[in-house]
Protein backbone atom coordinates (compact mmCIF):
# COMPACT_ATOMS: atom_id res chain seq x y z
CA UNK A 1 0.00 0.00 0.00
CA UNK A 2 1.31 3.63 -0.75
CA UNK A 3 1.90 5.26 2.13
CA UNK A 4 2.94 8.97 2.06
CA UNK A 5 3.82 11.50 5.03
CA UNK A 6 3.85 15.21 4.54
CA UNK A 7 3.65 18.35 6.82
CA UNK A 8 0.56 20.25 6.31
CA UNK A 9 0.45 23.35 8.56
CA UNK A 10 3.50 22.62 10.55
CA UNK A 11 0.99 18.75 11.44
CA UNK A 12 2.26 15.52 10.52
CA UNK A 13 -0.24 13.72 7.72
CA UNK A 14 -0.02 10.58 6.59
CA UNK A 15 -1.81 10.08 3.51
CA UNK A 16 -2.81 6.35 2.07
CA UNK A 17 -3.76 5.29 -0.92
CA UNK A 18 -6.93 3.58 -1.27
CA UNK A 19 -7.26 -0.12 -1.60
CA UNK A 20 -9.67 -0.03 -4.53
CA UNK A 21 -11.09 2.79 -6.61
CA UNK A 22 -13.91 4.31 -4.68
CA UNK A 23 -17.24 5.25 -6.03
CA UNK A 24 -20.42 6.89 -5.22
CA UNK A 25 -21.72 2.96 -4.62
CA UNK A 26 -19.06 1.83 -2.53
CA UNK A 27 -17.68 4.86 -0.46
CA UNK A 28 -20.14 4.20 2.13
CA UNK A 29 -19.26 0.86 2.86
CA UNK A 30 -15.69 0.94 2.54
CA UNK A 31 -15.93 3.83 5.13
CA UNK A 32 -17.23 1.16 7.35
CA UNK A 33 -14.65 -1.40 6.58
CA UNK A 34 -11.95 1.56 6.79
CA UNK A 35 -13.36 2.42 9.96
CA UNK A 36 -13.00 -0.70 11.73
CA UNK A 37 -9.65 -1.27 9.82
CA UNK A 38 -8.44 1.80 12.32
CA UNK A 39 -10.32 1.03 15.71
CA UNK A 40 -9.89 -1.35 18.38
CA UNK A 41 -13.23 -3.68 18.43
CA UNK A 42 -13.00 -3.51 23.00
CA UNK A 43 -12.39 -0.05 22.50
CA UNK A 44 -15.30 0.50 20.13
CA UNK A 45 -17.44 -1.90 22.66
CA UNK A 46 -16.88 0.47 25.15
CA UNK A 47 -18.22 3.54 24.00
CA UNK A 48 -21.49 3.58 23.86
CA UNK A 49 -21.38 7.20 21.82
CA UNK A 50 -19.68 5.70 19.14
CA UNK A 51 -21.86 2.70 19.29
CA UNK A 52 -24.70 5.60 18.03
CA UNK A 53 -22.81 7.30 15.61
CA UNK A 54 -21.84 4.19 13.77
CA UNK A 55 -25.55 2.51 13.90
CA UNK A 56 -26.74 5.88 12.88
CA UNK A 57 -24.56 5.93 10.00
CA UNK A 58 -25.47 2.71 8.44
CA UNK A 59 -29.05 2.99 9.30
CA UNK A 60 -28.46 6.88 6.85
CA UNK A 61 -26.60 5.17 4.34
CA UNK A 62 -28.25 2.50 4.15
CA UNK A 63 -25.63 0.49 4.11
CA UNK A 64 -26.72 -3.59 3.01
CA UNK A 65 -24.11 -6.50 4.37
CA UNK A 66 -23.53 -7.38 1.02
CA UNK A 67 -21.79 -4.03 0.16
CA UNK A 68 -19.76 -4.73 3.11
CA UNK A 69 -18.65 -8.44 1.97
CA UNK A 70 -18.61 -7.34 -1.72
CA UNK A 71 -15.13 -5.19 -0.45
CA UNK A 72 -14.32 -7.53 2.77
CA UNK A 73 -11.84 -9.13 0.52
CA UNK A 74 -9.90 -6.22 -0.28
CA UNK A 75 -9.34 -5.67 4.12
CA UNK A 76 -6.98 -7.88 6.19
CA UNK A 77 -8.74 -10.33 8.33
CA UNK A 78 -8.15 -8.02 11.45
CA UNK A 79 -10.60 -5.71 10.03
CA UNK A 80 -13.15 -8.66 9.17
CA UNK A 81 -12.51 -9.55 13.19
CA UNK A 82 -13.48 -6.11 14.61
CA UNK A 83 -16.37 -6.25 12.56
CA UNK A 84 -17.71 -9.58 13.93
CA UNK A 85 -16.68 -8.88 17.44
CA UNK A 86 -18.41 -5.40 17.25
CA UNK A 87 -21.50 -6.93 17.05
CA UNK A 88 -22.38 -4.18 13.99
CA UNK A 89 -22.96 -7.24 11.61
CA UNK A 90 -26.37 -7.35 12.35
CA UNK A 91 -27.03 -3.66 11.37
CA UNK A 92 -26.86 -3.77 8.18
CA UNK A 93 -29.84 -4.49 5.40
Amino acid sequence: MFIRKTLLKSRKIILRKSRLPITKENVDAYTILELFTNIDAKDYLNNLMAQKEVFNFIKEKEIKSKDVYKLAGFFSAKTTKNIMESGIIKEFK
